[in-house]
């Protein structure tokens, strides 16, 4: 017989959900003037990059940028930088929309990912994405102001941050 190859299968996300959602996350956190970048998952760990926020917060300039993780443990809350807020998870998908509407750009530097679906729901809320070109991250990204890096390059996710928000 004839073999039949498997298609990838491409997640879809709810988008009655995962659209610009005003709010008062900004507000609510103080970040009023802030360029906020987000990162979100479900366990946050060497191969999703949080050592990557945790270098990025150190070269950042604290009184431009503030980094704001979603999907932390409390233990990993604990020796965070100064300029990193970071909550557990949100069960409540209105707020984590919010949160991508308000946040100025999405950031995942995973190292592993056949195609991450928040990628899809910053660019859903309207928020531009960058991410590492690994796995299927590439694919997840539409937006003209969205940007593919190199994996693991924290310095050029700072001099590209640097130059959007001079």
């Amino acid at each position: 017989g004839v073999q039949t190859c498997a298609l990838p299968i491409y997640n879809e996300i709810d988008k009655n959900i995962f659209k610009p959602t005003p709010g008062n996350f900004r507000k609510k956190y103080n970040l009023q003037d802030k360029k906020i970048i987000l990162g979100v998952a479900n366990i946050w760990n060497k191969k999703k990059g949080f050592d990557d926020f945790i270098r990025l917060a150190k070269i950042l300039d604290p009184s431009k940028f503030i980094i704001f993780l979603v999907g932390l443990k409390s233990s990993q809350m604990k020796n965070l930088p100064a300029n990193i807020i970071a909550i557990q998870r949100t069960n409540n998908q209105q707020e984590l929309a919010n949160i991508y509407t308000e946040s100025d750009i999405f950031f995942n530097p995973s190292y592993e990912e056949n195609y991450p679906t928040v990628n899809l729901e910053a660019e859903s809320c309207g928020t531009p994405v960058i991410t590492y070109n690994a796995g299927g991250s590439p694919e997840t990204v539409k937006r003209e102001d969205s940007h593919i890096v190199k994996c693991g390059d924290v310095e050029s996710v700072k001099n590209l941050l640097e130059s959007l928000y001079k």
